[in-house]
């Protein structure tokens, strides 16, 4: 593992910043230590704002435990969504021609 070097700019002042590399959510010498509660991240420098410790991943943060909370939770209900839109919209059109066909046909 190569260290690199960035900067890091507070007001008035930058500070070359010494980085081993390490995969976010891991430290140490070899980088196998995972971050210890609340922090996660790249060098393990943002803080989970969790109600607890199982609840925050050392590599995302916080993460919901309850899959029926998930965001994948909805992505069938937009599809079904989408698919309810596309035939109502079909139905609308063939309506609107079959109203102008018959207004045509039988006007006095």
């Amino acid at each position: 593992m190569i260290p690199s070097t960035s900067t890091t700019s507070l007001p008035g002042y930058t500070m070359p910043v010494l980085s081993k590399g390490c995969k976010p959510g891991y430290l140490g010498n070899k980088c196998e230590s995972p971050c210890r509660y609340p922090s996660y991240g790249i060098d393990c420098q943002l803080e989970c704002k969790c109600s607890g410790p199982e609840k925050c991943d050392h590599v995302k943060g916080c993460v919901e435990l309850n899959p029926f909370c998930s965001t994948t939770k909805h992505a069938g209900n937009e599809e079904a969504m989408l698919y309810s839109t596309i035939v109502l919209s079909i139905l609308a059109v063939l309506q609107f021609i079959a109203y102008i066909y018959l207004s045509f046909c039988y006007n006095p």
